[in-house]
Parts: structure tokens; sequence; C-alpha cells
């Protein structure tokens, strides 16, 4: 049985991060895209409720098989089609590398 669950562990990966409104109204509806490092890992989101201002909402997002062995890039980026009102475009995106070793 721990080997089981060791090979579900080892085979998916997931992306936890915070979206965080740091302007002084709250936000409209908005959509975040994901670029996954995996098969059809491009992903847009539905719309996503409105955040209060100065208020964080937690996401995760689980997928399995990674692109390659050794490192994969993935992205988050807020408002891709920049629908919503927003001063600086420059903190709507994070990146990471998540490591394959199998």
């Amino acid at each position: 049985m721990a080997s089981c669950l060791l090979d579900v562990l080892v085979n998916n990966a997931g992306i936890v991060f915070d979206i965080m409104n740091i302007g002084g109204v709250p936000s409209s509806q908005w959509r975040f895209r994901a670029a996954l490092p995996a098969a059809g890992g491009d992903y847009l989101s539905d719309a996503q409720d409105p955040i209060g201002a100065g208020t964080k909402v937690r996401y995760t997002i689980g997928f399995k098989d990674l692109t390659k062995t050794g490192e994969n890039a993935a992205a988050i980026t807020i408002d891709p089609s920049q629908q919503i009102s927003d001063a600086d475009r420059a903190n709507n995106t994070a990146t990471t590398t998540i490591v394959r070793n199998y």
C-alpha cells in the first residue's frame, strides 16, 4: 500500500498560489491563466468572484505527468486579457520551477 501511495505522490505535482487585492477597492470578476508543464497544460480559469480590497484568496492546482525530466517551468498570470482596472500589472505573473527526477 505504501508503494502505491508513493507512486501517486511521485507522478503528481501541484502549485499553491495566493492572489491578493492590494488596491483600495474590490475587484470585479477576473480570470487567471496557468501555463503548466504537462500535456494540455495551458489552463484558463472560469470567471472568479471579486476579491475585496486587502483580501487574499488561495488556490491549488494539481496536475500529473510533468512534460520532461529535470526542470519544468510553470507560470500563473492574473487577468491575462487585462479586463480589470489595475494600476500595476507588473505583479500579475508569478513563475516557478518544478524538478522531475523520475
